[in-house]
């Protein structure tokens, strides 16, 4: 299967039949493991407080705050993305 990673991951497709009485088919897609995913630039390979695409005019504060994430913040969003 190929995809395009700049999209959303397909869950499913459909196949239908072009004759009459031809059956139609829905295939799911899982995927069991993802790399991170950035809720920003919505590239893979890193998380949204690691994305070197944020707003320019972030202030130095919210900048540092964002690299003082915990672990726990980190499995909690790389859950919500991967959905394990």
């Amino acid at each position: 299967m190929e995809a395009n990673l700049t999209k959303d991951l397909l869950t499913e497709y459909s196949f239908s039949g072009e004759e009459e009485g031809e059956l139609d088919v829905v295939i799911k897609y899982l995927y069991p493991w993802l790399p991170p995913r950035c809720n920003c630039c919505k590239k893979w390979g890193h998380f949204q407080n690691t994305c070197l695409a944020l707003d320019s005019n972030l202030s130095h504060s919210k900048v540092s705050d964002m690299n003082e994430v915990d672990s726990e913040q980190i499995t909690e969003e790389y859950q919500e993305q991967t959905g394990y």
